[in-house]
């Protein structure tokens, strides 16, 4: 779930503002073609970006002249910096603040949030569809007060489709990584040129493409991320298949064995996948594989999308064995981790997000 902000910070890093240049980060990173001339020249602005060298000859020279014609200004300095970030607390609160609309990895964690919202939802209807069963009675509209059937079918319809539609985008999103533009820093001294910094590609951007070319495919297949964000992509387009099957009507509600392999199989595979993609996803986040990063965000992020994928496998199977309750409680924790953990994935892409780069932001920032 959390591809796409992986492979950005492998290029990039997310503890800190966008800039730093492909290829040096870590191992299966940035440049598609080895050191390209654009990765040769990131490489020099990343040194530019601490030191600006400056002919002083040439400065003093500037200076003395500009100290005869504006004797109240020695030179101009003109840097907007972004304001720094301390606290969790506050990183947290730019989730709230900044919507970089632009950027598509905000715009897929939009739409995982609330397809992850839908579905942990669902699941809580489901526990309580379960516990009613459970003391023989039927889970009636006019026992609950509402059709909690229908809202649950509705909920994990729609929150299935919301993730396919992020889990698609995300695949574009990664395509687009490499890009960006370079675009100037809000720093000048003087009358020298200011240094500039790169960044993915956004959304409507002339540099944005929808459609891969084949070298872009094979070039891409090489990198984790990529091969987890397609089979991660490939689960959720088995899941929506449910999305069809649960239409009301469409199997008689006595054939039960038939209910199961139409809705519980798919879902199965489904959850299967998608342990195959986040697990290769929390090694790839390792440096080794015994050694876990419980400091880092996206590596919390993949881990808890492991283990709600894991419960939501074995959710399956208790519905194959005919435990309902078991599987509905299976699913109320799968889900929810779910979505804890795509919250954890949405504010390590937002807690060092640029301020003024793709979007908006309230309240001054």
């Amino acid at each position: 779930m959390n591809a796409a902000v992986a492979y950005r910070a492998s290029l990039y890093g997310l503890d800190q503002p966008l800039g730093l240049p492909p290829g040096a980060r870590r191992r299966n990173n940035g440049d598609l073609n080895g050191r390209s001339p654009l990765a040769i020249e990131q490489e020099k602005i990343a040194r530019r970006q601490s030191f600006i060298p400056v002919n002083w000859v040439q400065y003093k020279d500037h200076c003395a002249q500009e100290a005869t014609t504006k004797p109240e200004s020695i030179f101009d300095v003109v840097w907007e910096q972004e304001p720094e970030v301390h606290s969790v607390r506050e990183q947290a609160w730019r989730m709230f603040t900044i919507f970089p609309y632009r950027d598509a990895v905000w715009v897929v964690k939009i739409f995982l949030t609330l397809g992850g919202t839908l579905m942990a939802i669902a699941a809580t209807f489901g526990v309580v569809t379960a516990q009613v069963q459970a003391r023989g009675q039927k889970a009636s509209p006019q026992a609950l007060g509402f059709d909690i059937n229908a809202a649950t079918i509705l909920t994990t319809d729609f929150g299935l489709i919301l993730l396919l539609i992020g889990a698609s985008l995300g695949l574009v999103a990664i395509l687009n990584a490499h890009r960006g533009a370079m675009e100037p820093l809000d720093i000048k001294i003087g009358a020298l040129e200011p240094p500039k910094s790169y960044k993915p590609a956004l959304l409507g951007a002339k540099s944005w493409v929808w459609l891969p070319t084949r070298d872009d495919l094979t070039a891409l297949w090489a990198k984790v991320p990529f091969r987890a964000g397609f089979v991660n992509w490939v689960g959720l387009v088995v899941l929506n298949v449910v999305v069809v099957t649960t239409i009301p009507g469409l199997f008689d509600p006595a054939d039960t064995q038939r209910i199961l392999l139409a809705v519980q199989l798919p879902l199965f595979i489904g959850f299967m996948l998608l342990v195959v993609a986040n697990f290769s996803l929390l090694m790839w986040l390792q440096d080794r594989w015994y050694k876990p990063k419980w400091q880092k965000a996206a590596w919390l992020s993949a881990f808890g999308s492991t283990v709600g994928s894991v419960s939501l496998t074995l959710s399956t199977l208790y519905q194959f064995a005919g435990m309902g309750l078991s599987g509905a409680l299976a699913t109320l924790v799968g889900r929810w981790v779910f979505f804890v953990a795509i919250t954890i994935g949405f504010y390590d892409l937002m807690a060092f997000h640029p301020n003024s780069w793709a979007g908006v932001g309230i309240g001054g920032r």
